[in-house]
């Protein structure tokens, strides 16, 4: 007989479910049986540690239960009440507990979101959710908005979307999304899943070379090289302290990256050398741009390309530089709009024109 298959789900950035709906089943093995907004819902046989090692998500959920028929009155709450009480959380919890020790009494936290308009806001929907768990197990609730840890022994994360809400159990005790090599940063800097999205996009391969012309503090390569430990890897900035503290975070996530002060548009190495290109670079965000990088930027990737090259790209305004793209030999080859506080930069990938993959 074979066994009941255990339900998850993840949440990410809008705009690259898709992506990382392809990692889940990839890297999990899991089946993927729908991709909604920020969310991809699967299943699994069991839980399994590589869940843990997902790059591109947020972070995954142990599915607790579905309620159905959630409004946007306030009379919602206390039948989300009644719904959820139908629940038995101790229950549904059972396989985080072979994943990972959680104790007998744990403390625990809920987190809520919902689209749309409603009449009641995220905290009473939390409470709500959390008043249910703690009458069925006696365990100990401690509000979201009254610690600053991410380390709390649960974490319960209820999504209200239409008349329908999702709420499951975080597999961990710590978002999947914080990285801890995250010491340092600067404005600007890359939230690490959309990184590691990016780096699938470029589907890199042992021993080739990979560049970030604008690196920052190196989150690029840092989760280009966590997809791919067999690349050498090279990041290029203007900015010194941002160099300084890109080598410092290497150091702490154990990554052996070359990283050097220098000019996108003046790029320090030979023509056809470099494998793969990912960048972020930083036109009209809030930092700072010096040097002679946007104007000369693409024909300084068109000189350092190698044959077969893909170079993966966050751009605001991507379709300004559709003329620089294609007079310097490249082709877009996909373009997946994100959402980014507030804004929808695209993520491009470019191969050469005459390149028929």
């Amino acid at each position: 007989m074979s066994p009941t298959p255990i339900t998850l789900f993840a949440r990410t950035i809008r705009g690259i479910e898709s992506i990382a709906a392809a990692e889940i089943e990839q890297r999990c093995g899991a089946t993927v049986t729908e991709i909604r907004h920020r969310e991809i819902r699967f299943h699994l046989d069991a839980l399994k540690p590589r869940l843990l090692d997902l790059g591109s998500v947020d972070d995954v959920f142990l599915t607790c239960g579905i309620v159905n028929d959630v409004d946007h009155t306030r009379a919602a709450l206390p039948a989300l009440a009644k719904r959820l009480n139908r629940i038995n959380f101790a229950e549904t919890i059972a396989p985080l507990r072979r994943l990972r020790k959680i104790p007998d009494k744990p403390n625990f936290d809920v987190v809520a979101s919902f689209l749309g308009r409603r009449n009641y806001n995220r905290f009473e929907i939390e409470d709500t959710v959390a008043e249910v768990i703690q009458h069925q197990t006696r365990w100990r609730y401690t509000p979201q908005r009254e610690h600053k840890s991410d380390r709390l022994d649960l974490s319960f994360r209820i999504h209200l979307s239409d008349q329908e809400a999702i709420i499951g159990a975080r597999l961990t005790s710590a978002p999947l999304h914080r990285r801890t090599y995250k010491i340092e940063s600067r404005t600007g800097t890359l939230h690490p899943p959309l990184a590691y999205a990016m780096a699938m996009l470029s589907n890199p391969a042992e021993n080739q070379k990979l560049l970030d012309p604008f690196c920052g503090v190196g989150t690029i390569l840092i989760e280009s090289l966590t997809l791919e430990p067999r690349l050498f890897a090279s990041g290029i900035d203007i900015d010194s302290e941002s160099i300084h503290k890109a080598i410092s975070i290497a150091e702490t996530a154990n990554k052996d990256i070359q990283f050097i002060v220098g000019d996108a548009g003046q790029l320090p190495f030979a023509g056809g050398e470099i494998d793969r290109i990912i960048s972020n670079p930083p036109w009209g965000r809030a930092v700072g741009v010096r040097g002679s990088a946007k104007h000369s930027f693409f024909e300084e990737l068109k000189r350092v390309s190698a044959a077969g090259v893909r170079i993966v790209l966050l751009l605001d305004a991507a379709d300004e530089h559709q003329i620089s793209i294609e007079q310097n030999g490249f082709k877009v080859l996909r373009r997946t709009p994100v959402s980014l506080f507030g804004s929808w930069p695209e993520i491009l990938v470019l191969g050469h024109a005459d390149d028929k993959h």
